[in-house]
């Protein structure tokens, strides 16, 4: 073969590929933005519905607020209520709140004429039958807290969870707190940003960054709000878990925001979630995890709104502090 063949049938696919090359215009900027309807409610706090709209994907401003809509909660024994606008998509009930065990409905009807529903309960929390916590040396040497939470299982259904621990950081001077009280700019909370915990499925210590570690169990999910886990392992049984904590770990929070470290008390939330709010918050940390990293797989935030996006979802809390023995 000479030189020129060879040459031609290098340039003549080349050629062919080029000319079967097609522009394609992109079209994302066409999308037609969707209704988003968020509410996380639990029987503490009358019903609060949040209501916005999608942009383009090309934009990086935040979603527009909805003042407009009619938006009404229900339940299947003849109860129903239209929530009031107080602006910036926010939807209220003055004295309205959720039932634990009744499911509830939410219908949203935006200026378009597009309806979104969805429908959740909030669970009834098992007892919380113990708290107790001890200070001991580790091997290492290093001072460590153990706190113990002991509570039932209800059997025969799955089971959502989500622990936190926290300590609190006055903000303002202390003088005036003590004369006028914490307001909510004197105070902050730290979260606890290393967990260990004696997993009894695995047999093992599992540790929990709130950094997203992946050091951990199969069943536990770390999160910058705690730990979430299931009942797969444990249903319907008595459960004594087992949390430690290194109390110098939350030093590295003090350098940034200054602040007096309460560090005589440990705080504790115990929440009981529907499945929908467990689903909504572990897949919204993955994604806020992934975010900066090439290499991670894109996360689609869980939703449970008919003809929408963003959750409907109840949760029931048990709360208190610890006086920390040293």
């Amino acid at each position: 073969m000479n030189k020129l063949s060879v040459i031609s049938s290098i340039l003549l696919p080349l050629i062919f590929i080029c000319s079967c090359q097609k522009e394609l215009d992109f079209e994302g900027d066409k999308i037609p933005p969707r209704t988003v309807v968020n509410s996380v409610f639990s029987s503490d706090h009358p019903w609060n519905v949040e209501i916005s709209q999608t942009k383009s994907v090309l934009s990086n401003e935040d979603n527009v607020t909805m003042d407009d809509a009619e938006v009404t909660i229900s339940n299947g024994f003849g109860w129903s209520e239209r929530l009031l606008n107080k602006g910036n998509g926010l939807y209220y009930s003055k004295f309205s709140t959720p039932r634990p065990g009744v499911e509830y409905y939410i219908s949203v009807k935006d200026p378009d004429g597009n309806s979104m529903s969805a429908t959740n309960k909030v669970p009834v929390q098992p007892k919380l039958t113990d708290v107790r916590q001890e200070t001991y040396v580790s091997s290492d040497g290093t001072e460590r807290y153990r706190v113990y939470l002991s509570f039932q299982d209800p059997p025969g259904e799955d089971n959502y969870y989500n622990i936190s621990f926290y300590y609190l950081n006055i903000l303002g001077e202390v003088s005036d707190i003590l004369e006028n009280g914490l307001s909510d700019t004197s105070y902050g909370i730290i979260p606890v940003p290393t967990l260990y915990v004696n997993d009894p499925d695995l047999n093992s210590i599992v540790r929990l960054n709130s950094g997203f570690s992946v050091d951990k169990g199969q069943n536990w999910y770390p999160s910058i709000k705690g730990v979430y886990f299931t009942d797969e392992f444990f249903d319907g049984q008595f459960v004594t878990l087992e949390f430690e904590m290194d109390p110098d770990d939350v030093s590295q929070f003090l350098d940034n925001t200054g602040g007096i470290l309460v560090d005589s008390y440990l705080f504790y939330a115990m929440n009981f979630l529907s499945e929908d709010y467990f689903l909504y918050n572990t897949t919204l940390d993955k994604q806020v995890s992934s975010k900066g990293d090439p290499t991670a797989q894109p996360v689609k935030v869980y939703s449970n709104i008919h003809n929408g996006l963003g959750v409907f979802a109840g949760y029931s809390s048990v709360s208190d502090s610890i006086k920390i023995n040293k």
